[in-house]
């Protein structure tokens, strides 16, 4: 079970990593960059409505404290695995269930890291104990 410190520190986490520009604001195009990045294919509508369902003094802007909110709520029972999930999909580009090394390397790439296919294959050999996919639920044991 994860520590209150521990979600406080991955929500900070998060909100640095959406946060591109640093100025303390979520702003729109900053979540559809994320999104995009993700490899994730969101309506403008829906995009639209999740701003407006965090943004509670309607500034149009994500301040910190709105997105602490959100994220904590989002942490209730269960929805950690869900969140995960949601990650484990984003990843999984082909839907069939496992994550390879092709996939990986692009999420991370996406991320701004860029890693040798070598390493990145190690990284999943030693996760899944020589597999070459990760399967989902060694997805949620690597993330705890």
């Amino acid at each position: 079970m994860e520590s209150e410190d521990d979600k406080e520190l991955r929500i900070r986490d998060a909100f640095r990593m959406i946060d591109r520009d640093g100025n303390n604001l979520i702003e729109l195009k900053e979540v559809e960059a994320f999104i995009f990045n993700q490899g994730m294919n969101i309506q403008q509508e829906e995009l639209q409505e999740f701003m407006e369902k965090i943004d509670t003094n309607r500034d149009g802007n994500i301040q910190y404290g709105e997105f602490e909110k959100a994220m904590k709520e989002f942490y209730e029972e269960g929805a950690e695995e869900r969140m995960l999930k949601q990650v484990f999909d984003s990843i999984d580009r082909d839907h069939d269930g496992c994550i390879r090394s092709n996939e990986l390397k692009y999420a991370l790439y996406c991320l701004g890291e860029e890693i040798p296919d070598a390493d990145i294959e190690n990284m999943i050999q030693f996760a899944t104990n020589g597999n070459d996919f990760v399967t989902f639920s060694e997805f949620v044991k690597m993330s705890k």
